[in-house]
């Protein structure tokens, strides 16, 4: 089985991975869009969001486990 990032990018899940990242709380959204839809660093991030660093790691932390555990339970 492809790994979900690869089978996003044949256009396969993105409605699912879509679905996924809206059952997620608006701070972890935004992190995860910020990291990985407009590829900001970690401390880019921080600055933007004017948050700590530790803040922006436990949050993007957080948001990937959720996501890994959703992805699973589908």
């Amino acid at each position: 089985m492809p790994e979900p990032a690869a089978r996003t990018a044949q256009g396969g899940d993105l409605e699912e991975v879509s679905r996924l990242l809206a059952g997620l709380p608006e701070a972890q959204q935004e992190v995860v869009r910020l990291r990985f839809v407009e590829d900001l660093e970690l401390h880019e991030i921080a600055a933007a969001l004017d948050i700590p660093l530790g803040t922006v790691k436990s949050r993007l932390h957080a948001a990937l486990q959720a996501l890994r555990e959703r992805w699973k339970r589908r």
